[in-house]
């Protein structure tokens, strides 16, 4: 199923638009839903959808600030534009920026179906076009890349799938669906585990502070560095450096009793 995520500033139109429109028939799923250009936008980011549904006038940010913005980190993502009748100028601009189409509202489902298999069939397109470029050695030559990369660029907070694709030259989605079949677990959670490894190994040096552990593995948010270091090994920082000092006290001690007792 390929993802989608509709941004509109009025919650009937969301609504409505997720539950009119058989999805599922045309190989979609709606996997987020946003109420103003700002939302949009990290969800975007969060999801990585195949195709985003947006409105062009929303108090926050525009549907045409929206496209300008996401464009430049996601190239290759389709783009649909929303608009009432009065709006009609503002999505033609909207074509500018490589939009897949525009529907007018109230919307006309088949022309919703049109567009959805319009979108997949470019989707499809772009899939098959990357398999066929990626023999398996050319897949494991870059994986071995991937994975290099990966180490050596850990520390940069904006390491993404978007962005390892970018390196590579390949699309995102192709990417996730790499990685996953080689390692069994998404790029994200394999840079996260490394990531906390990493970090571990900082907080077992007594002169690393917990603030620059978190900065030199990427988490420049000491909060957010807290957040998912605690999800991932079950305590805080402080509380692994803690048990790490009081598992050394023990060790300390008998030392001590044996040079006593050797004297």
């Amino acid at each position: 199923m390929y993802k989608v995520v509709l941004i509109d500033d009025e919650p009937l139109i969301l609504v409505s638009l997720e539950r009119r429109i058989d999805w599922a028939a045309h190989g979609f799923t709606v996997e987020g839903k946003a109420r103003g250009g700002e939302e949009g936008l990290r969800q975007i980011h969060d999801l990585q959808p195949d195709l985003v549904f947006t409105d062009i006038r929303m108090p926050d940010m525009s549907g045409l600030d929206l496209l300008r913005e996401a464009r430049k980190m996601y190239p290759d993502m389709l783009f649909a534009v929303l608009s009432g009748y009065s709006e009609f100028e503002y999505a033609r601009k909207a074509i500018e920026y490589g939009v897949l189409g525009f529907c007018l509202k109230p919307f006309d489902e088949n022309e919703l179906y049109a567009l959805l298999d319009k979108a997949a069939a470019l989707l499809g397109k772009l899939e098959k076009r990357e398999t066929e470029k990626a023999t398996e050695p050319a897949r494991s030559e870059t994986m071995r890349g991937i994975l290099l990369y990966l180490q050596e660029h850990y520390k940069d907070p904006e390491l993404s799938t978007v962005e390892v694709a970018r390196v590579f030259g390949f699309n995102p989605n192709y990417v996730s669906q790499l990685f996953k079949k080689s390692e069994n677990e998404t790029l994200t959670a394999y840079l996260t585990n490394l990531r906390m490894q990493k970090a571990c190994v900082l907080l077992e040096s007594s002169g690393c502070q917990v603030r620059q552990a978190g900065e030199q593995v990427g988490y420049p948010d000491y909060l957010y560095f807290a957040k998912v270091f605690k999800k991932h090994m079950g305590v805080t920082p402080s509380e692994y450096r803690a048990g790490l000092r009081g598992k050394e006290t023990p060790q300390k001690s008998s030392s001590a009793q044996e040079n006593t007792q050797s004297t």
